[in-house]
């Protein structure tokens, strides 16, 4: 969120209720279009990321995983079951991947 003065109140202040309908951003959105585009994540112009769309894939996948996360001890509470999974060393540490992610039994 941009913090021009001109375009908000209490740029330094967390309110993420400015955004709800009543609120005074009612109706602002992070993409330019139709809606007025005071918040710019992307910038805009020339200078507007190339990435946007990939950003907000990436983003809408992990609000799709929320619950995964949450309940990373009971699979069985979710439906999900692990398959198959292992792990890749490099330079970095160990991560544990898994592979063709999970499978319902419902």
């Amino acid at each position: 969120m941009g913090r021009d003065m001109k375009a908000w109140k209490d740029t330094d202040e967390f309110r993420p209720e400015r955004f709800l309908a009543g609120g005074d951003a009612e109706g602002v959105g992070p993409l330019p279009g139709r809606k007025e585009t005071r918040m710019m994540p992307f910038g805009a112009g020339h200078r507007f990321c190339p990435g946007v769309g990939l950003a907000m894939a990436t983003m809408k996948g992990l609000f799709e995983l929320k619950d995964f996360h949450r309940n990373i001890g009971g699979f069985q509470s979710i439906g999900f079951f692990p398959k198959e999974a292992f792990w890749i060393k490099g330079t970095t540490p160990p991560k544990f991947l898994w592979i063709h992610s999970y499978t319902s039994i419902l």
